[in-house]
C-alpha cells in the first residue's frame, strides 16, 4: 500500500496493489486499485481488499506521516474484530524510480505479469500499467508502480530473497498433535 494524505483533487492517488507468487517464482499483478480517498477510506478499501483477496501480508510503506497510519488500521481493526497482516516497508534510502524500474527486467521477461480482464476483477489495471510505462515523466502519478514494487519486494523478503512455493503435503507432513 502506497498511502495518501487525502482525497483533495492535487493529491497523491492511494496505490494499492495485490500480486500473486506463483509456482517457479512468476509474480502476477492481480488487482491495482489507484484511487484518491480520504484516510478513512483508504483503510476501509484496505480492508476490503484484504477481506476479498485474503492477502497474506500487506506491504505498507513507512515514510514520514504513514507511520501514524498504523493508529487508523488498529482502530478499524478492533470495529471490524480482525487485524490486517501489516508489515512495514522503509525504503526512505532509496528513491521511488530506480526502486520502480527494477522490476523492468522482470515485466519484459514475463516473470511479472499484468492480469487481463474486466475492471471489476482487476480493478485499475489500465491506470497501473499507464503509470508504469510513463513513471519516468514528472507529471505521470506513480503511486500504482511504488505500490505494486512494494508488493513484489515483499514477495521476495518473505520467499527468502525470491518467489517459492512448497506443496500442501509437504506443509502438513511438519504439523504434530496440539493446538494450531
Amino acid at each position: 500500500l502506497d498511502p495518501s494524505l487525502g482525497a483533495h483533487e492535487t493529491s497523491d492517488f492511494q496505490g494499492h496493489a495485490t500480486i500473486t507468487v506463483h509456482p517457479g517464482g512468476k509474480i502476477a499483478l492481480r488487482h491495482a486499485d489507484i484511487k484518491r480517498r480520504s484516510i478513512d477510506g483508504m483503510v476501509k478499501a484496505c480492508f476490503l481488499l484484504h477481506k476479498r483477496f485474503m492477502a497474506v501480508s500487506i506491504a505498507l510503506e513507512t515514510i514520514g506521516f504513514q507511520t501514524l497510519l498504523r493508529r487508523d488500521f488498529d482502530r478499524e481493526g478492533a470495529a471490524q474484530k480482525r487485524y490486517l497482516p501489516i508489515v512495514p516497508i522503509d525504503h526512505h534510502s532509496i528513491a521511488k524510480i530506480p526502486r520502480v524500474l527494477r522490476l523492468s527486467p522482470l515485466i519484459e521477461h514475463g516473470t511479472f505479469v499484468f492480469a487481463g480482464g474486466p475492471e471489476n476483477e482487476v480493478g485499475d489495471m489500465e491506470t497501473m500499467i499507464e503509470q508504469f510505462i510513463y513513471i519516468e515523466q514528472p507529471t505521470v502519478k506513480d503511486d500504482g508502480p511504488d505500490a505494486a514494487e512494494m508488493a513484489a519486494s515483499l514477495a521476495e523478503g518473505l520467499a527468502g530473497g525470491k518467489p517459492s512455493y512448497e506443496a500442501v503435503g509437504e506443509r502438513e507432513a511438519r504439523f504434530s498433535a496440539g493446538a494450531w
